[in-house]
């Protein structure tokens, strides 16, 4: 088997073993941690955190008209709720209005009832009389049992069998939004790889130059990803544009070897004898460059938020592998 191939195998066989510890990098979903420890912000939030159980509470919301029908037909289907609430993985407790004095709270003539309904208004359920409200309360994010997102997941699946129902709350907000944020990063990541291969393929119509493009960026992402992962190395919301970074850095190196090689090429050199001589002349400059990225990457570390950090040495690594 020719070199080039036992090479391609053993950068393909690089890549398989990196998918492991690569698919096992999470982000940090922690809000306070997008701000320096010192914050004043972050120390008035973890207070709040300490006063009200970790600030884990899920307003889930539904609509019934009967809910304090006298039969207590709105009530059984609150219990339901309740109930099926309280079996998701993940919840701690679920407070309703049904629980200070029972189903006597339907009572129409109950002064007891009555005060407590009126005690209640805007938190367990409208004064419209058909909006009702449980609050879901979540173990902390830190002892949770299940991700929070988990948690939310389930809980909506529940809250969709009911009318108009919905969630709410900082729980919801923060999983909802890491996880838009993830997606968009992938979504960018593969939008740049396949907008900046079309530019290639335009430029230099051969598919092979695409081809190596993206092998280039996607093998350098995995990369490190892996090594954050083996680092054991915390990512965040700052960390979500790894692979679109990494496309820019990446096909800008091809880039400058296609435009080389095919020079070459032009002055009548073989294919291989064209690669070889742009690798010789790039290998000193392409070195200096990248070694400029991961110092410029690097000089974050001097930032007090920890997420910059944690960017500064994954683009590091990341201008390393590439």
């Amino acid at each position: 088997m020719h070199r080039r191939a036992w090479l391609l195998v053993f950068g393909l066989s690089l890549m398989a073993a990196a998918a492991v510890p690569a698919s096992r990098l999470e982000f940090d979903r922690r809000i306070e941690n997008m701000f320096s420890k010192d914050d004043p912000l972050v120390i008035g939030f973890e207070r709040l955190k300490r006063t009200f159980e970790g600030n884990a509470v899920v307003p889930a919301v539904y609509r019934d008209a009967a809910i304090f029908a006298p039969d207590g037909a709105g009530m059984r289907r609150l219990q339901s709720l309740v109930e099926r609430l309280r079996k998701v993985p993940g919840v701690r407790d679920v407070w309703s209005i049904d629980q200070p004095i029972g189903t006597q709270i339907v009572s129409p003539d109950d002064p007891v009832a009555k005060r407590v309904r009126a005690l209640f208004a805007g938190y367990t359920h409208g004064s419209d009389g058909e909006t009702v409200a449980v609050l879901v309360v979540l173990h902390p994010q830190e002892t949770a049992p299940v991700p929070w997102e988990t948690s939310i997941a389930a809980i909506k699946d529940v809250m969709r069998t009911m009318p108009d129902g919905m969630v709410a709350g900082e729980p919801v907000m923060v999983a909802e939004g890491f996880r838009y944020v993830e997606q968009d990063g992938q979504r960018l990541g593969w939008a740049t790889s396949i907008l900046l291969g079309l530019v290639i393929l335009i430029a230099f119509r051969r598919l092979r130059w695409v081809v190596a493009a993206i092998l280039v960026v996607q093998a350098a992402s995995l990369w490190t990803k892996a090594t954050l992962a083996i680092l054991d190395v915390p990512i965040s919301l700052v960390s979500s544009m790894l692979t679109a970074i990494v496309t820019v850095v990446g096909i800008a190196t091809v880039v400058h070897v296609i435009v080389r090689t095919e020079a070459a090429r032009r002055k009548g050199h073989s294919d291989a004898a064209a690669l070889h001589s742009a690798l010789r002349q790039l290998v000193v400059p392409v070195f200096w460059a990248i070694v400029t990225d991961a110092v410029g990457f690097l000089s974050l570390l001097v930032s007090s938020v920890g997420p910059v950090r944690d960017f500064g040495i994954m683009m590091s690594l990341a201008a390393g592998w590439v």
